[in-house]
């Protein structure tokens, strides 16, 4: 998942050292990332959704996705639909078809990804979240 850069470093008595630091596409390490990733998939669990198949759900057009990040901004502010959302396990299609003008099949197709950028919004996962780029 990360890209790593191999360097060798001459130390002063010339020995040749390797380090390895993280691509600077990588985000930085969080430290309690671990722990942050158990309470998520827990909480994604709870949705019927894997986070082990996060990128396999996950659409592959970068617009798309951005597209759904700014939708799972705006519906974690929408109170209905995150009361239907917690108490359904699901998301209220026609709701937000009709609250944010998106089209059915958008919505039903990415759902489950949907759901777990939700999530991501109304939770305090930070890491995860610069881990997902979200």
């Amino acid at each position: 998942m990360f890209k790593w850069l191999h360097i060798r470093k001459k130390t002063e008595n010339n020995k040749v050292n390797k380090e390895t630091i993280p691509n600077e596409k990588a985000p930085p390490p969080v430290p309690n990332l671990e722990n942050e990733i158990v309470a998520y998939q827990e909480l994604l669990s709870y949705y019927g959704i894997s986070f082990t198949k996060l990128p396999n759900i996950s659409p592959t057009s970068q617009d798309t996705k951005e597209i759904l990040i700014d939708m799972a901004r705006k519906i974690s502010r929408e109170e209905h639909i995150m009361k239907t959302l917690q108490l359904q396990k699901t998301l209220p299609l026609t709701d937000i078809v009709e609250t944010f003008s998106v089209s059915k099949r958008l919505v039903k197709k990415n759902s489950q990804y949907l759901i777990a950028i939700t999530l991501l919004q109304i939770e305090q996962y930070a890491g995860v979240r610069k881990f997902m780029r979200v």
